[in-house]
């Protein structure tokens, strides 16, 4: 499982979820540079495809109305079909607790955070 942002998103009042594999070079060029500046010993590493998931302006479980900030991140993973690699991105993090976690239900704030999760 890979979780890049382990929390109670809802999508019941807003927001959305994307996703899509690539082959597109530039974007295989970009995620390969990426992998090569942080891991070094993988420096031989070249995707050959990437899948792309994006929650884009996503909410809580237990808000309130439709003004509750939203959350937008994205995840990345890329294999050669022998390695594999997951990339996090956070464009925004407005809130990090649903009111099952007891955060509130006007901020999503408090209670038991939210958290990143990705195999080792």
């Amino acid at each position: 499982m890979v979780a890049p942002f382990w929390a109670n998103v809802d999508l019941e009042n807003r927001g959305y979820v994307y996703y899509r594999q690539e082959t597109d070079e530039e974007l295989l060029q970009r995620f390969n540079e990426e992998i090569h500046e942080y891991f070094v010993d993988y420096m031989d590493f070249k995707a050959k495809f990437l899948i792309i998931a994006t929650w884009l302006d996503v909410g809580f479980y237990g808000e309130k109305g439709n003004n509750n900030p939203r959350n937008t991140f994205q995840l990345v993973v890329g294999t050669d079909e022998f390695e594999t690699f997951s990339m996090f991105n956070y464009q925004r993090i407005d809130w990090t607790a649903g009111t099952e976690s007891e955060g509130s239900p006007d901020t999503g704030k408090g209670g038991t955070a939210a958290q990143v999760n990705q195999p080792v």
